[in-house]
């Protein structure tokens, strides 16, 4: 369990203090923000989605909406500890509905919310904040090596019951790419995780009546 404390910056701002680690400047954290937008800058200007690790409490995250605000963006925030989410929430409330937090967990459960699976298959781009990265460099590694596995029954129970009658077609021993053959997929695959995403839409296609 993570311990979480809370002090004022010289400035006046909030600073969350994990495990003993200060996550911010305690000085003005609000132009440490800033400084990681101009040294991501190449890279926020790639894309309107962004994953980015680590939450601490959000001054790189408002910095960057600041800096998209007029695009049609969306952010996934992951963080290993439910104590400095909770804290966060409970002193910063979340105000955006085009950011969501979500808790990094164990990674393949992680792909049974629908959501956050759909926006990993769009490829976002990927800021750590560099303090919460360092202090959690095993999972957010664990996360980012990830390969989804390339058996299809391996993700049968991924899928609400109703349709799971879908994989009745489905040989055992078939991989995703098998299946991607098998409904004459044209789509370019770059790695097990497209197959992945690719496969689960050949399957749901009929029931979202677009055959």
């Amino acid at each position: 369990m993570s311990q979480v404390q809370i002090k004022v910056s010289k400035n006046g701002s909030l600073i969350p203090i994990l495990n003993g680690v200060y996550l911010h400047s305690m000085y003005n954290p609000e132009k440490e923000a800033s400084n990681f937008i101009q040294n991501n800058k190449h890279q926020i200007n790639q894309g309107n989605n962004f994953l980015i690790l680590g939450l601490g409490f959000g001054y790189h995250i408002e910095a960057l909406v600041n800096e998209i605000k007029d695009r049609d963006y969306r952010i996934y925030v992951l963080e290993p500890s439910q104590e400095l989410i909770e804290a966060f929430l409970a002193n910063k409330p979340l105000n955006n509905d085009r950011m969501f937090i979500q808790k990094l967990e164990d990674i393949k459960k992680l792909y049974q919310n629908s959501m956050f699976a759909e926006f990993l298959a769009e490829k976002p781009i990927i800021l750590p904040h560099t303090t919460s990265f360092n202090m959690h460099q095993t999972r957010f590694k664990e996360f980012l090596n990830f390969r989804a596995s390339l058996a299809i029954q391996d993700y049968k129970d991924l899928i609400v019951p109703e349709l799971r009658y879908k994989f009745d077609q489905i040989q055992e021993n078939w991989t995703l790419e098998d299946y991607l053959q098998f409904t004459d997929s044209r789509t370019k695959i770059e790695d097990t995780n497209d197959l992945l995403f690719l496969a689960l839409n050949e399957i749901f296609i009929e029931d979202r009546g677009e055959v």
